[in-house]
């Protein structure tokens, strides 16, 4: 049985899981990710580590959609704020499937257990698709985030536009002349009549 084997090489698909997608970090940080195992230091690789022994359990047993929703978030919240475009938040997913058949695709053909094999790589498949849910909701949260400190934050929008219509109004006179008032008006035109009165002479 499929099952059996892959709890037998348990511990070298879940490590070939992991490197493979420590691998899809920046060689710097890979090599950090990799080897700090504070959790507490290294927050991301712990989500990692402990991500991928979640869901491959869950994938041998009849893990929940719920229960594997909440193992993802722990893994694709950090990559959904992290340099990664969509295919690459949530494409650790299948990285599961290479893992597997670098320790089990001899055995499995060995053993006539290919229809057993797709069928755990359909459930890969599916894991995938919930993974695309939990990053698009990680990424509507952000969002929403984003969006409230920008209405709520140091400068609403609200106030900067009651700011910007205040100061249009501070250098437009409300009486519709132009910023002359009647008294200056006046007076200017008084003197225009003085002037020409005084060149007539």
């Amino acid at each position: 049985m499929l099952a059996e084997l892959l709890q037998r090489n348990k511990t070298e698909i879940l490590e070939s899981w992991r490197r493979r997608i420590l691998e899809t970090y920046p060689a710097d940080s890979s090599h950090f990710l990799g080897g700090q195992k504070d959790q507490f230091l290294n927050p991301v690789g712990h989500a990692v580590r402990q991500g991928v022994e979640d869901l491959f359990e869950g994938l041998l047993g009849d893990a929940s959609d719920e229960k594997l929703r909440e193992v993802l978030d722990s893994i694709i919240r950090i990559r959904s704020v992290q340099d990664f475009g969509p295919a690459e938040a949530v494409g650790f997913i299948f990285l599961a499937k290479a893992a597997v058949r670098e320790h089990l695709e001899a055995a499995v053909l060995e053993a006539g257990l290919e229809k057993q094999l797709w069928s755990f790589e359909s459930r890969v498949d599916r894991l995938a698709l919930l993974a695309f849910e939990v990053y698009m909701l990680c990424r509507e949260k952000l969002f929403e985030i984003k969006l409230r400190s920008h209405v709520s934050g140091p400068f609403p929008i609200h106030q900067r536009t009651k700011q910007k219509d205040k100061g249009q109004q501070k250098n437009s006179p409300a009486d519709g002349t132009d910023g002359c008032d009647a008294a200056g008006c006046d007076s200017g035109a008084n003197d225009q009549i003085q002037d020409n009165t005084d060149n007539d002479r």
